[in-house]
């Protein structure tokens, strides 16, 4: 998530190919939308102000003091409203590079707050694949770096795909799950 906010809507299926540029995920933008509006009246507000100060700076001097002041609350409206609607650009979450979108049931996380950098879902590399097992310790095999394994997906249980061990770890710890 790039910001905190709540998911409103996941737009890809799990396993899900996907382009880059492709829409993902949106997050609710009713605060930011009315952050951005109030920003826009702001600035239309400070312009108004300038304009006629402007204006009426060719009959005072007090007006001429105050059109510095007032440009540059202008320039502070015109950041805010830049920073709001780059934040609402970014409630749109877009895949960075093509693949496969891996992540769980999609309505979880409908109606979800989520916080900025919690991982909501990652696009894999087909070309790319790697797997992760956790064995309990009762089932812990005892394998050599390099050792050629086969994997049986639920998806697919007569085509197996091969691999190679390419790390193991003997030191047992709890998983999420509480089992070591």
């Amino acid at each position: 998530a790039p910001l905190e906010g709540v998911v409103e809507s996941v737009a890809v299926a799990p396993e899900e190919r996907v382009a880059a540029g492709q829409v993902l995920v949106r997050l609710e933008d009713t605060a930011l939308k009315s952050r951005r509006d109030t920003a826009e009246k702001a600035l239309a507000v400070a312009e108004a102000a300038l304009q006629q100060a402007q204006r009426g700076s060719f009959g005072s001097a007090d007006q001429k003091e105050r059109i510095a002041v007032l440009e540059a609350r202008v320039d502070l409206r015109r950041s805010e409203l830049a920073e709001a609607r780059a934040m609402l650009d970014r409630l749109v979450i877009r895949a960075e590079r093509d693949g496969v979108a891996v992540f769980s049931d999609p309505q979880s996380w409908s109606g979800k707050p989520v916080r900025t950098g919690e991982r909501i879902m990652r696009i894999a590399d087909p070309q790319r694949v790697r797997l992760r097992v956790d064995l309990p310790v009762h089932d812990a095999i005892a394998l050599d770096d390099g050792a050629p394994v086969r994997f049986f997906q639920n998806v697919a249980p007569l085509a197996p795909l091969s691999a190679e061990l390419v790390r193991g770890g003997y030191e047992a710890r709890p998983q999420a799950d509480k089992v070591l």
